[in-house]
């Protein structure tokens, strides 16, 4: 039986008609642009072969309203189709937005449309949402269970959730979040918007409020025209906000949902805006992610996003933007993509405050008038927000009745910009985040940077350290955050000396394991201004190395690896008083490996040579077996022949790259 149908696709947004442009002023905002200069190679195609998509290729699973596979951006992506509304079998799209959708994420450039996140991946329809965009969270728990079951059929490693329930103020256990975090736990990327039904707080809808999905807000971008709200980077006000029902942050990150691409079919090609341009945007970047490096988990996919984000809103994550502003070349670069020159883009700088009866202004300075200033002001319903120009002059304001006010503006001069704050009634605490061609906040001193640790350390409380930027003359405070697989573990207030070094030292210690490490510096009202990252390993612990019950002859070197098993025991002697013994050694990660073989004292004296008779050394690059060979000097071996059996003891050590050694002896007779 049919589930009962309810309105499932709340991330489609009226359309707003302009001309096409091949150009994608979202990728260039958000750093896709300059990665896939930098890499060309960077696109989703794993194979080499554009003019074939298939298995070979990354694939992602839009689960929608279906996929036209005629869509020229789209022609010969669509490697497989299911259809759990009407059951048929060749795929389509009676609604257009599945299509849109995938456009975004993988389209190639036509005339009139430029080319997706992943231009060179391939495409899995799963139709759960009708024409009349009707469906239901259990038609949509279907639909990810089905890729969960067909994941190696089709080599899908990414699933694209544009649609959701706005019904459904999300716990994380209902039938669609449950297959959400199924669909992780299988090693798939799971991509979900978080609708449209925002700024209020609590609106983000299943299946986006899952726990483990990657959850996308949306942003414009300082190329986004008037008629969609005006350019710059600001939250769009329509992005559904966290908390979930069980009181998780969410979303997870912000991206590019305003001018992302036109909508395939539809008159003078009109583009879309929405958490559902901005949820294929992070699935592309999620897919480049794992071009530049295919072992990339889920886990470590968000993690690394949700690390190298422009953190906007109050200080961390928070439910206006998660971590920040996607930066997709900060990401694509922590992924390992070979990247080397940053885009340049918008500053941003940050405000809290709280304001009653009086007004509160903010300045700040525009140096650059090429790049739009936008602001975006979270707080009480009775908030507004006038931004003024040099002259004192209003050129924009904001006074809804909701819980978000933005203001954008292209400066027409350079100049001190002013934003008013003003509450119509009772007021509040407020964040207020801006972004534009802001000129320098310092002296012209150096940025703030913080050194790159060593790679691994044997010292569980490493000392962190770097140069801070001045402000007014002095050296405002920085502040170390800590993070480990996307979690904010510890936060570190930095001492800064008189000639602008910082440094400071994580105690208690650092649990071993890989950190990533946030600076931040900020002004004297304690807004962010700067902030560098680096990454740091602590490994205190010693590898664990296994000696096997005895030695292994070695086969002759013409014989396959495995013959040096089947050698008969009783040879062993023989074999060290020739060509030597071969023990195999087992690691649990990757070490360098010293091997000795010891006789007993009164032995070596009556045979007159040292007690260690044998050496041999091998290296790992990661856990796994190795074999040592050990071999007796010739006057050694010449002493050996007077022998029909021998006690010896292997002795064992492993150190690992932090320099942490460990040891391990066996005695054995050889006859």
């Amino acid at each position: 039986m049919r589930p009962p149908l309810v309105t499932a696709l709340l991330v489609l947004a009226p359309l707003v008609w302009s001309a096409p442009a091949l150009a994608s002023p979202a990728q260039d905002a958000f750093g896709v642009s300059q990665a896939r200069l930098d890499a060309p190679a960077l696109d989703g195609d794993r194979d080499g072969n554009r003019a074939h998509y298939g298995k070979g290729d990354l694939v992602t699973a839009v689960i929608d309203t279906g996929i036209d596979p005629d869509e020229p951006a789209l022609a010969g992506k669509v490697i497989g189709f299911k259809d759990l509304v009407n059951g048929r079998q060749e795929p389509y799209d009676d609604a257009s937005h599945g299509t849109w959708v995938s456009g975004i994420l993988a389209g190639s450039a036509t005339g009139s449309l430029p080319e997706g996140v992943a231009p060179g991946s391939a495409l899995v329809g799963v139709k759960v949402v009708d024409e009349n965009f009707q469906s239901s969270l259990q038609l949509i728990a279907d639909g990810i269970r089905w890729v969960i079951a067909n994941k190696n059929v089709y080599g899908i490693e990414a699933i694209n959730l544009s649609i959701g329930d706005p019904s459904a103020w999300g716990d994380g256990t209902d039938v669609a979040e449950r297959a959400v975090d199924d669909a992780v736990a299988a090693g798939i990327v799971v991509v979900a918007g978080t609708g449209n039904n925002g700024p209020g707080a609590g609106t983000v809808a299943s299946p986006g409020s899952a726990r483990d999905a990657l959850t996308a807000g949306a942003m414009a971008d300082p190329a986004t025209p008037a008629d969609m709200g005006g350019p710059g980077f600001r939250v769009l006000g329509t992005s559904s906000r966290g908390p979930t029902a069980d009181g998780r942050t969410k979303p997870d990150i912000v991206a590019a949902g305003a001018h992302t691409s036109a909508w395939p079919g539809q008159p003078d090609g009109a583009p879309g805006a929405g958490t559902s341009g901005a949820t294929p945007f992070v699935a592309g970047v999620a897919l480049l992610m794992l071009d530049a490096d295919p072992s990339l988990t889920p886990a470590e996919i968000k993690a690394a996003m949700r690390e190298t984000a422009q953190d906007w809103g109050p200080p961390g994550a928070d439910n206006e933007y998660g971590a920040g502003r996607l930066d997709a070349y900060a990401a694509l670069h922590a992924a390992g993509a070979a990247l080397a020159t940053p885009p340049a883009v918008a500053r941003h700088i940050r405000f809290n405050g709280t304001v009653g009866a009086a007004s509160v202004e903010h300045q700040v300075a525009i140096a650059d008038t090429g790049l739009p200033l936008a602001a975006t002001l979270i707080g009480p319903a009775d908030l507004d927000l006038t931004l003024k120009n040099p002259a004192g002059a209003p050129i924009g304001s904001s006074a809804t009745a909701e819980r978000q006010e933005d203001v954008s503006a292209t400066p027409a001069a350079a100049g001190q910009y002013t934003l008013v704050v003003h509450a119509a009634a009772a007021g509040g605490t407020y964040s207020l985040d801006v972004s534009g061609g802001l000129g320098p906040l310092d002296s012209g001193a150096p940025a703030l940077s913080l050194d790159a640790p060593l790679a691994r350390t044997r010292d569980t409380t490493p000392v962190l350290g770097g140069r801070a930027g001045t402000a007014l003359g002095d050296f405002p405070g920085v502040v170390a955050r800590v993070y480990r697989a996307g979690v904010e573990v510890r936060t570190l207030p930095a001492l800064v000396l008189p000639d602008g070094r910082w440094s400071v030292e994580a105690r208690p210690p650092l649990a071993d394991g890989t950190y990533r490490v946030r600076a931040e510096q900020g002004d004297h009202a304690g807004n962010v201004t700067r902030t560098a990252l680096a990454t740091s390993t602590v490994d205190t612990t010693p590898p664990r190395a296994v000696v096997p019950p005895r030695p292994v002859a070695p086969a002759p070197d013409r014989a396959a690896p495995n013959a040096a098993l089947v050698q008969p025991r009783l040879r062993q002697l023989g074999r060290l008083r020739g060509a030597g013994v071969r023990v195999r050694v087992r690691c649990d990660e990757a070490c360098r490996i010293a091997a000795e073989l010891r006789i007993a004292a009164g032995t070596a004296r009556r045979l007159g040579v040292p007690r260690r008779i044998a050496r041999g050394s091998a290296s790992l690059a990661g856990a796994g077996t190795a074999d040592v060979r050990l071999r007796a000097p010739s006057r050694v071996r010449a002493r050996l022949r007077r022998l029909r059996s021998l006690s010896v003891t292997v002795k064992l050590t492993a150190t690992d790259a932090a320099g942490n050694a460990a040891s391990v002896s066996r005695r054995l007779r050889l006859r």
